[in-house]
């Protein structure tokens, strides 16, 4: 009677928690693009084809692009915005991404015994 009650509550609960698992992951790597394109969007400050064609179009294109010092300014306080809410965010989103990268890239399973090596050197 037990295992057929651990069986039925396994099987409300298991998709409750593997959606969690999938939502967190999902979030997570939401925040991560966002975080990106903050980054990326600022370099339309310097110059406003930049915003509509790209950055690799403009650079790629041999004319010259004329940029005033008040657009090198406003891009910089821009950037520089963007980057202290990216190192805010991914220094609280890390640990997470690291677990998720060890579980899911590693070579060979993770075992969690640690094995430690001490030299004791006696004089």
């Amino acid at each position: 009677m037990m295992s057929f009650i651990h069986g039925v509550l396994w099987i409300f609960t298991l998709p409750l928690l593997l959606g969690w698992f999938c939502t967190s992951l999902i979030i997570m790597f939401v925040l991560q693009e966002l975080c990106f394109m903050a980054l990326a969007t600022c370099y339309g400050e310097l110059h406003p084809e930049i915003g509509h064609r790209g950055i690799e179009t403009v650079a790629a294109t041999p004319a010259a692009m004329n940029v005033k010092e008040m657009d090198i300014f406003h891009f910089e306080e821009k950037y520089r915005g963007s980057w202290i809410l990216y190192r805010k965010i991914q220094w609280r989103v890390a640990p997470h991404y690291y677990l998720f990268w060890t579980f899911q890239a590693s070579p060979r399973r993770v075992s969690f015994r640690v094995h430690v090596r001490v030299r004791l050197k006696v004089r």
